[in-house]
Formats: structure tokens, C-alpha cells, sequence
């Protein structure tokens, strides 16, 4: 037996969840709590800037033939005002909703609530290579990653983010640096 089996099928003579099992288990349990706990979010109507980025209420075109523009200027240039934010991602995002959602308000959130839970599910991933990395048990890393991701998942401090589709900037950048850093960090130690 090598070493490698070992880490991926349970012991004998005892039943329980492989590692593998434990991570899709974990996997599954972090979206649905993300979906269950953010449900109520898809029917809000827009509010404050997201009325301002909404296809039937903005004042200018903002279209894939403008998308030079979403790298080179403001994020509220075409609206008229100057506030130094730059969110090309953003209104990449805006644009391609627009185009699959028109005026369906449910669409723009639910890509909000699959961000909210990409965003956790790399939380999840990154603290248990963390745990595992300095040392600790499989099954102690599963478990602590779990309940610390389900923690941030459900933290009350998400709610204008998951709900706001401006706001959705902060959940693309978190994803970037988490998976960057999911990708990194095994890269770094070899």
C-alpha cells in the first residue's frame, strides 16, 4: 500500500468519508447554505447604483462596443460623473448580463449569489491547503476549513455585496485573490 492510498480510502473495517468524500461533501454543503441563506435576495428589486447600471435606466450605451473604454476610464465616466473607481470587470460583467438577462433583475442576482458561493468555495479550498500544509491532520483540516468557511458565508456582513450588483466588485476581487493564492502557494513551497 503506498502512501498515497492511504490519505484516500477510509480505514478498514470502518465506515466513513474518504478525503475526496469529505471535500465534495464540504463543497456541496458551503453552496447550498451560500444559495439557501441569499435565496431571498433574488427577487429584491435595484437600489441606489444599481438602478444607475440597469439597462433601462442608463443614460449612456453601455455595450461590447465600448468595452476599450471600461479599461482606459472611470466606471461612472459615461454617466457623467468622475469618482476615480476603476471596475472594468464590473462592467464587463454588466454588459454580458444585460445581453443573456435585459431587464430581469433575478438574473443580475442570481450571478451575485454563484459569485458569493465561488467566493466561499475558494475560502474553503485555501484554508484547508492551509491547515493541511502546516501540519495538520486530513480530517481536522475537512472539518475547521468547513466550519470556518460556512462562518463566512453566512456572516451578515455580506449581505450589501450579495444584494448590491455595483457591489459586486469586492466578490470578484476577494475570488482573485483567493484563487490566485490557491494557485500560488502550492507552486511556492516545492
Amino acid at each position: 500500500v503506498n502512501s498515497r492510498s492511504t490519505h484516500t480510502d477510509p480505514v478498514p473495517g470502518k465506515s466513513g468519508f474518504t478525503d475526496r468524500d469529505l471535500t465534495v461533501f464540504s463543497a456541496v454543503i458551503v453552496v447550498l447554505v451560500a444559495w439557501i441563506v441569499y435565496s431571498n435576495s433574488l427577487h429584491n428589486s435595484l437600489t441606489f447604483d444599481d438602478i444607475t447600471f440597469s439597462p433601462s435606466n442608463r443614460p449612456w450605451e453601455l455595450s461590447l462596443a465600448t468595452i476599450k473604454e471600461y479599461f482606459t476610464s472611470d466606471a461612472w465616466a459615461a454617466a457623467g460623473k468622475e469618482s476615480g473607481l476603476y471596475r472594468p470587470l464590473f462592467l464587463l460583467s454588466v454588459v454580458a448580463e444585460t445581453k443573456v438577462f435585459g431587464n430581469w433583475y433575478v438574473g443580475y442576482h442570481l450571478v451575485n449569489v454563484l459569485f458569493h458561493s465561488l467566493v466561499a468555495l475558494s475560502l474553503l479550498g485555501l484554508t484547508r491547503y492551509l491547515l493541511l500544509a502546516t501540519g495538520g491532520s486530513s480530517r481536522l483540516a475537512h472539518y475547521a476549513a468547513l466550519l470556518a468557511t460556512l462562518v463566512y458565508t453566512v456572516h451578515p456582513v455580506h449581505t450589501e455585496v450579495v444584494n448590491s450588483i455595483f457591489n459586486r466588485s469586492s466578490m470578484v476581487v476577494t475570488l482573485g485573490i483567493l484563487t490566485g493564492l490557491l494557485w500560488f502557494l502550492p507552486r511556492v513551497e516545492k
